[in-house]
């Protein structure tokens, strides 16, 4: 059997290491897609846990009100704090409660639950009362910080391209830092700080 010359082994050596070398990377961004669509739905199982916390106003009217009412000074803190994060809004206040959610600390003493009205919309906001301050507390800037996050990354997350990819990382980047960043619970209490009006 004639040998087969060296030359030609050297060329299919070098075809065959051409093509381990150009074949990774299809894989490498089948990975990458994959990566970011797990991450997207575990961020999203967190979401979840955490949506029982979203400030809402019917949940807030189900709540024990606290006996006295808001003077005329808090009345002011709150309609400041809430035009701080809508300029120029009418102010309609509720009650306040009784407690707080613990995610705003052991500082808090009551909350309200105020709405900024404007021409093109209105905006609900619930408000803390922390060292007698009424100021938006940390879980409703959370949420905040949430709202102006973008739902779904503007690219999709399996874009073609390795630039669109990287924004996408950036947004999932984003938002894996924001739900590590929500207010937990870390401290604890000799009676509940948050009753409902049925208690």
């Amino acid at each position: 059997m004639p040998r087969r010359p060296r030359h030609g082994l050297q060329a299919g050596l070098t075809l065959g290491l051409a093509l381990l070398l150009t074949t990774p990377a299809p894989v490498a961004a089948w990975q990458s897609d994959l990566a970011a669509v797990l991450q997207f739905r575990e961020q999203n199982r967190s979401i979840i846990t955490h949506w029982p916390s979203r400030p809402d106003r019917v949940r807030d009217e189900q709540r024990a009100l606290r006996p006295e009412n808001l003077t005329d000074e808090e009345v002011g803190q709150i309609t400041r704090s809430v035009q701080a994060q809508v300029p120029g809004a009418m102010v309609n206040i509720g009650g306040a409660t009784a407690g707080c959610n613990c995610q705003n600390g052991p500082d808090c003493s009551s909350e309200v639950w105020a709405v900024a009205y404007r021409p093109d919309a209105s905006h609900g906001l619930r408000l803390a009362r922390i060292n007698d301050e009424w100021q938006i507390g940390p879980l409703q800037a959370w949420w905040i910080d949430f709202e102006a996050l973008a739902r779904f990354p503007a690219d999709g997350l399996t874009p073609d391209d390795e630039t669109a990819r990287a924004r996408t990382q950036a947004w999932l980047d984003a938002r894996a830092a924001l739900l590590d960043a929500y207010p937990t619970c870390t401290w604890q209490l000799d009676t509940p700080t948050l009753s409902s009006a049925a208690d």
